[in-house]
């Protein structure tokens, strides 16, 4: 007998790359002090998700307590470049 399972990105209601890209704002966003929640919802309203902004804040948030330390996401160079350029200033 054989057992097929669908992949959890089959079912993930919310992309993972935008679970991730939302990560990285978050923490640019908490590094370079501005306000959090914004800066996600403007890139999460692109996919129709920016009433996630609370809930990812809170999770970050969240994980970071939980871990005793800040939340890392790793990224390249060009990745940190470009959340930089394209975060709403407050």
């Amino acid at each position: 007998m054989t057992c097929a399972f669908a992949s959890f990105a089959a079912y993930a209601p919310v992309p993972v790359s935008i679970l991730v890209d939302a990560a990285r704002r978050w923490r640019c966003a908490r590094d370079t002090g501005i306000a959090v929640q914004p800066a996600l919802h403007s890139h999460l309203e692109r996919h129709g998700q920016g009433m996630l902004a609370p809930v990812f804040d809170g999770l970050f948030a969240t994980m970071e307590v939980g871990l005793g330390r800040s939340l890392d996401v790793g990224w390249d160079v060009w990745s940190e470049k470009t959340l930089k350029r394209n975060m709403p200033t407050q």
